[in-house]
């Protein structure tokens, strides 16, 4: 049995259809629209982009010119002084370095049980640096003794003292003067 539908209308809901139909060009035309949007909202971003770009092409090619015309007015001469000059100020400042920690370190490692280290004073002259420490012993022997060790690092230079008196508890402060030329600086350590 063969079984055709020859009627003029082949569907009985015709209703269900329209609606179908009827969602399916709203969501069409939702889209459209929102992809308008977009377009013009991304159309004026790239306007605004494009626009702070040229600006600052056109700055950055200003600041390139100045940066030219300032090279071409430095002569070569102001330019070698200018060096020379540098490096000498940072030659200045390397010979100026002076590490508390390395001169407190030797003076640790020298320092005998005998002695008491109450003032330390470095006084930097050009590429000298002089150390004045005020000392406390209970003998002569022991400021002496703390001063030879002083001398065989090789950091500490005719190291001489300079002043000495008796305390009344009958110990003995002593002004201690030399040289201090630590490893660090040019020519420095054990010489």
């Amino acid at each position: 049995m063969l079984r055709t539908n020859l009627s003029t209308r082949p569907f009985y809901n015709e209703r269900l259809v329209y609606v179908l139909v009827g969602l399916l060009g709203v969501l069409v035309v939702a889209f459209t629209a929102y992809n308008v949007q977009q377009v013009a909202s991304l159309s004026a971003r790239q306007a605004e982009a494009s626009a702070r770009a040229s600006t600052d092409e056109q700055q950055a090619r200003v600041l390139r010119q100045q940066a030219a015309t300032a090279r071409a007015s430095l002569r070569e001469e102001e330019l070698q002084q200018v060096a020379a000059r540098a490096q000498e100020a940072n030659a200045l400042i390397d010979r100026r370095v002076f590490s508390w920690s390395e001169l407190f370190n030797h003076l640790e490692r020298t320092l005998p049980a005998d002695v008491m280290l109450i003032a330390v004073r470095p006084q930097i002259d050009a590429d000298v640096v002089k150390v004045a420490m005020v000392v406390m012993g209970r003998t002569i022997a022991d400021i002496d003794g703390f001063i030879a060790q002083l001398e065989a690092t090789g950091a500490f230079k005719d190291m001489l003292s300079t002043q000495e008196q008796v305390e009344d508890d009958g110990s003995f402060r002593a002004t201690v003067e030399g040289r201090y030329v630590p490893a660090s600086t040019p020519g420095g350590g054990q010489q």
